[in-house]
């Protein structure tokens, strides 16, 4: 499947505090994130709520220039420990790299 900016993107399951989560993740065609999607398995919950807020916030960002590096500093204090941080925790070395080869151009 293809969202409007990215050039795909990716399911991921994942559980945080005893909650079942989903994060679609999309891709720019250099491999940085474009945009974020998460959502809670009890829909219209707090969690539910919280977690599409932050993954809104995020994806504004990434939108805008900003690295992940940056917004993981930023917004979960170096640490992955919320369904946003466990999301964008695999695609952090992704982006390191595919920034590396860009500057090595």
């Amino acid at each position: 499947m293809q969202l409007q900016h990215g050039t795909n993107f990716r399911k991921h399951e994942l559980r945080r505090g005893g909650l079942h989560y989903c994060a679609s993740i999309s891709r720019f065609e250099d491999g940085r994130l474009d945009e974020i999607f998460i959502s809670n398995h009890k829909v219209g919950s707090k969690s539910d709520t919280n977690a599409t807020d932050a993954a809104s916030a995020a994806r504004l960002a990434l939108q805008h220039g900003c690295t992940l590096d940056v917004l993981r500093g930023a917004l979960l204090r170096g640490k992955a420990t919320t369904p946003l941080g466990v999301a964008l925790r695999p695609h952090l070395r992704t982006e390191r790299l595919s920034r590396q080869r860009g500057e090595a151009r």
